[in-house]
């Protein structure tokens, strides 16, 4: 395998295509049977069809949504990544703006991502703190 088709690079990949909220980008990376699964909101999506649409809608509630990610980065072992971050933005329906911390812990199979699941305190959000480092932002419009 080359360092290019690691899951560490799969992962950076499939990461910079959620940052820049390219659906087919992120699609392109998956397996048909792909999972999207938000352990701590019971969301589970199976299938890229499904997953398209539940990716386009979270982009489309949380228009600016950004993330920073732990200083390590992406950790990755043979067959899967685990990513560390804080997502900010503004809330929806408060206009508030929050943080919260998460871990997405994503599984490869056959050079592409089958499984990627996220645990987030996004259920006890909480201010943006003031002194957090640049955030990966959303491309503008």
């Amino acid at each position: 395998m080359s360092d290019s088709d690691s899951p560490l690079e799969l992962c950076r990949r499939y990461r910079d295509a959620f940052f820049a909220r390219d659906v087919e980008a992120i699609l392109a990376l998956v397996t048909p049977d792909f999972v999207f699964e938000n352990v701590t909101a019971g969301e589970r999506v199976e299938g890229v069809d499904a997953v398209r649409s539940h990716i386009a809608s979270i982009h489309t509630r949380w228009p600016d949504m950004r993330f920073v990610e732990r200083d390590e980065g992406i950790m990755s072992g043979d067959h899967h990544a685990v990513a560390e971050w804080a997502a900010l933005a503004t809330h929806p329906d408060t206009d508030n703006e929050i943080e919260w911390d998460g871990i997405d812990l994503i599984q490869v199979r056959g050079g592409r991502i089958c499984r990627n699941a996220v645990y987030s305190s996004a259920h006890r959000a909480r201010p943006q703190l003031s002194s957090r480092p640049e955030a990966a932002s959303p491309p503008a419009p």
